[in-house]
């Protein structure tokens, strides 16, 4: 396959693979000791896990120019947009923040 080309896969079962994807995930939990090998099964043997994979109804009537990803606006302009609020102004006084710390993904 060459970088940046993207290549359309015949359908495949989603219950399927959330399946798989939820097994491997629990597995996974356990493995590192962050949950119970009961309480894996138990989650397994719920009708709805939480586990969701494949497109949902909407996106596959969806057409390819509005699934295509959109940039990103960072954080601020997200927080804004939910919140309706400007995480970037004080919001006592109105001044524009100053960043004093951030965190990223070890």
């Amino acid at each position: 396959m060459s970088a940046g080309v993207f290549h359309k896969i015949p359908r495949i079962d989603d219950s399927r693979l959330a399946e798989v994807f939820a097994r491997d995930v629990l597995a996974d939990l356990v493995r590192k000791e962050l949950l119970s090998p009961e309480w894996a099964e138990r989650l397994l043997s719920w009708r709805h896990s939480g586990f969701k994979a494949g497109l949902s109804p909407l996106a596959l009537r969806m057409s390819e120019e509005e699934l295509k990803p959109v940039p990103s606006k960072g954080w601020a302009a997200m927080i804004r947009k939910v919140y309706e609020v400007d995480p970037m102004l004080c919001p006592k006084c109105g001044s524009l923040a100053v960043l004093m710390t951030s965190m990223s993904a070890v």
